[in-house]
């Protein structure tokens, strides 16, 4: 097993790893739309979903892994009504690659976090 950090993404605010790889998988942890500093820049649900989604891209290359090995993502959002924008960005990123998803409404995040996402990447 190996834990991954990536330069430029914000250290985890908790005891946990951003990421974790064993073999073919890695598993990124929640990330969220913060910036390297472990600040939020906006409350906007575009720019933090942009952001969150590059956070996550960065931990998987890190270990050599992209965006199109993820299979599974799991989306966690403050405020279900921002789904729509959430899902735009998310196709901005994710192409025509479809992994199996779940977005869901909490009540609270960290850090004034608007979302956040973990992924699951498999390589063949």
């Amino acid at each position: 097993m190996k834990f991954i950090s990536a330069k430029d993404v914000y250290k985890p605010i908790g005891p946990y790893s951003s990421g974790v790889s064993a073999g073919n998988m890695a598993f990124v942890s929640g990330l969220g739309g913060l910036e390297s500093d472990g600040k939020v820049a906006s409350m906007d649900v575009e720019q933090q979903t942009r952001r969150a989604l590059e956070n996550c891209k960065k931990v998987l290359e890190a270990d050599g892994f992209t965006l199109k090995d993820v299979a599974k993502v799991c989306v966690y959002l403050l405020d279900i009504s921002n789904y729509e924008k959430m899902n735009a960005v998310y196709a901005e990123f994710m192409g025509d690659h479809r992994p199996a998803r779940i977005c869901m409404a909490v009540n609270e995040l960290p850090a004034n976090e608007v979302v956040k996402f973990d992924m699951t990447a498999v390589k063949e």
